[in-house]
């Protein structure tokens, strides 16, 4: 059965055409049989006997297919229940540590997690997204205890892409760590825990055709931090609780085949993202693509467009495209359904009501050429329409 046939237009029964890859991505058929082939195999990993020992083969092999993935060693990855966890985990978790800066795009499991013993420091954007690095070097520079930086490598709304490996080098010299949410980045752009210098990141298996719940923290050996669960002793004490085996070998073989994809996929995507904005913005109703600035374009990844239309509303886009079998997005999937003004769009300086006409449209490994044109089509139809109600 051919992937998302089973989602339908109730009233033409067209297949409907899916564009929120950022929210999460269809599970690729081949990772659902290896989870199949997994469910199994009913041993616990911490038990000697063999069935334990088949089940631990299983995780170890997931945990060599990420340590490939993202070019750090196998006994870097602690296995969690997604990315949210590993975001907190880390946040919440270090010993010693003052002062914590977050980007102010960053995502809310980030944003929202830092509690009272820690000072929270905002690093705010420049008009086209990526972070100021001049206010990253002066304010880390008074620093005189230990401090994290936190800063995700591309942004779920607008695909903008952050110079981590720069971070990195200015938040060392300064004395602070770097954790890196590469949510957003994997199976789009090159993961490299060592090149960027990273010293904590996490991923996540659903955004790159892998299952929802199963992430990781990829974190150097002898850096420090709390569990955030706690109990057993499972992943070396990093994270209590028996590991999803199954899920485990969904991420490991979604992160390989993503990193084998890689290069096809954005060969693939960037010519559709390219027809979406010169479209949009050729029709002539003042659509701006978020991440494109008078002070210069920020490199974005190549599977989303980020678009504000003026005087269009994103709910009244969303259900229009909806309704005629199109499914996008009105910003971050966390804060969907709000309609509350984007902070990410916020912070890059766009007004409130601009941010109330953004709409999301993320491609992914199963968008074709003709879904872009589909939805293309629908959303002239919308602005033909919404022109004539205002004349």
């Amino acid at each position: 059965m051919p992937v998302l046939s089973h989602f339908r237009r109730m009233n033409t029964g067209d297949t409907a055409i899916y564009l929120d890859y950022n929210a999460t991505t269809p599970i690729k058929p081949a990772v659902i049989d290896a989870m199949t082939h997994a469910m199994h195999c009913h041993g616990n990993p911490s038990s000697v006997h063999s069935f334990g020992r088949e089940a631990r083969k299983l995780v170890e092999k997931a945990r060599d297919q990420i340590a490939a993935f993202a070019n750090c060693q196998s006994t870097n990855i602690i296995f969690t229940g997604g990315a949210t966890e590993a975001n907190n985990t880390i946040l919440r978790g270090l010993p010693n540590v003052k002062t914590i800066y977050v980007c102010a795009s960053d995502h809310p499991s980030t944003l929202k997690v830092v509690d009272e013993k820690n000072e929270l420091k905002i690093i705010p954007l420049l008009n086209n997204g990526l972070i100021d690095l001049d206010y990253l070097k002066q304010e880390t520079a008074k620093e005189t205890e230990p401090f994290l930086v936190c800063v995700h490598a591309v942004n779920s709304e607008t695909g903008v892409i952050q110079p981590i490996k720069d971070i990195a080098v200015l938040t060392h010299m300064n004395g602070g760590m770097l954790h890196c949410d590469a949510v957003q980045a994997a199976g789009r752009i090159k993961i490299d825990y060592l090149d960027w210098g990273c010293d904590f990141m996490s991923i996540s298996a659903h955004k790159m055709g892998g299952p929802q719940g199963v992430g990781a923290i990829i974190a150097g050996d002898l850096r420090p931090f709390t569990p955030f669960i706690k109990g057993g002793g499972q992943e070396k004490r990093r994270r209590a609780g028996t590991e999803n085996v199954a899920g485990i070998v969904g991420l490991g073989l979604a992160a390989e085949l993503a990193e084998q994809e890689r290069e096809d996929y954005n060969a693939r995507l960037l010519p559709l993202r390219e027809k979406i904005e010169n479209h949009l913005t050729g029709l002539n109703i003042g659509t701006m693509i978020a991440g494109t600035s008078a002070d210069g374009d920020a490199p974005r990844v190549s599977n989303t467009v980020n678009a504000i239309t003026p005087g269009l509303k994103a709910e009244t886009q969303l259900m229009f495209l909806d309704i005629n079998g199109v499914a996008v997005s009105s910003g971050s999937a966390c804060s969907s359904g709000s309609f509350k003004a984007s902070h990410v769009l916020t912070a890059m300086g766009y007004s409130e009501d601009d941010c109330h006409c953004s709409i999301r449209i993320s491609m992914g490994w199963n968008t074709k050429e003709s879904d872009i044109e589909r939805f293309l089509s629908v959303f002239d139809n919308m602005v033909s329409i919404n022109i004539k109600k205002q004349a």
